[in-house]
């Protein structure tokens, strides 16, 4: 018996102290990976789809109405939306580049890791805390919003409130139109950032960074948006 027991404590002990090892790796790994530069994603992402899907609300709310009052639909183009979205990446971008580079996009840290400018190991836990960032933005815009959004005790018509949150194509545009479309729209974006973070080109002041970024997307809001709406976002 005593054997037996002594066996049992023993096996006890060496399963104690490897679950207090895992226990360390596991936490270890956390505080890498939920570190500064997770945070700092997660915030400038969080502002971005704030600031950004703001406007949109705020846009397709306003167009409602007043389509209501005159019985048609304003011709205001996307150009509101373009430069809200624009002005959000700008300090989306300045709230994180200075920490974490300032992706606040999955599209932004898989190119950069593509051309070796950015660690693979990183792309996980940048990616996680976009996305993140995107949905509690969201979250927040209809929480802003949420009485606007109401009809009474039910949400407005689908088509608006879908409008608000999520990306559909034009209805006259061909899926392989759609496909083009965020194709050249990210490509744009991606070479513009390559080539304004390439020290060998002619790159802006890091202070000036932000804003010529958030410029570069207006730009190509102003061409794209009207088939497939935004692409920019997470």
């Amino acid at each position: 018996d005593s054997l037996i027991r002594s066996f049992k404590l023993s096996y006890y002990n060496e399963y104690k102290s490897y679950l207090r090892a895992k226990l360390k790796q596991m936490i270890a790994f956390l505080r890498r990976f939920f570190d500064k530069e997770f945070f700092a994603e997660f915030l400038g992402t969080f502002l971005l789809i704030l600031l950004g899907d703001g406007c949109v609300a705020q846009y397709k709310l306003i167009n409602k109405e007043y389509a209501g009052s005159l019985g048609r639909l304003p011709p205001e183009p996307f150009l509101s939306i373009n430069v809200g979205y624009g002005l959000a990446v700008v300090f989306g971008v300045y709230v994180s580049g200075g920490i974490s580079g300032g992706h606040i996009n999955p599209a932004v840290s898989v190119a950069l890791a593509l051309v070796g400018k950015f660690p693979w190991r990183k792309v996980p836990k940048y990616i996680t805390a976009q996305m993140l960032g995107a949905f509690f933005g969201a979250v927040f815009v209809f929480l802003m919003y949420i009485d606007r959004l109401r009809n009474g005790n039910d949400l407005i018509d689908e088509d608006t409130f879908r409008g608000i949150f999520a990306t559909y194509p034009h209805s006259q545009t061909s899926t392989e139109g759609q496909l083009l479309d965020q194709v050249v729209g990210t490509m744009i974006l991606l070479v513009c950032v390559c080539a304004l973070t390439d020290p060998k080109n002619m790159p802006p002041s890091p202070g000036l960074l932000p804003l010529i970024v958030g410029l570069v997307v207006t730009s190509v809001g102003q061409y794209l948006i009207f088939k497939q709406r935004l692409w920019d976002v997470p």
